[in-house]
């Protein structure tokens, strides 16, 4: 198989390469106005890309968002460092705190 059987082209405003792996499903890069696995969802308000530290902008309604923050972050827009041990995740093994 050669690497031009591996690329997907697609003509838009902007040029997007789509690479594809037998193990992985394919990988959108979305235009600045669209997000989603499949660019399917206009951002609205996430298009300012208002989420912190990683986290994922989510689209509610018309013009709201909702961040989905990882594990290490909390708070509306995830800028809010988790303390761990304040929050009880065990972080520490073997009697360390």
């Amino acid at each position: 198989m050669s690497v031009t059987d591996q690329l997907d082209y697609t003509s838009t405003d902007e040029l997007t390469l789509t690479y594809y792996t037998p193990h992985l499903s394919p990988v959108c890069n979305c235009i600045q106005e669209y997000m989603g696995d499949r660019c399917e969802e206009e951002a609205g308000a996430c298009m300012s890309a208002p989420c912190q530290n990683d986290a994922r902008c989510v689209r509610v309604g018309e013009t709201g968002f909702e961040c989905e923050c990882t594990p290490q972050w909390t708070g509306n827009l995830c800028g809010q460092d988790v303390n761990e041990c304040e929050a009880g995740t065990v972080v520490c093994e073997n009697g360390g705190t």
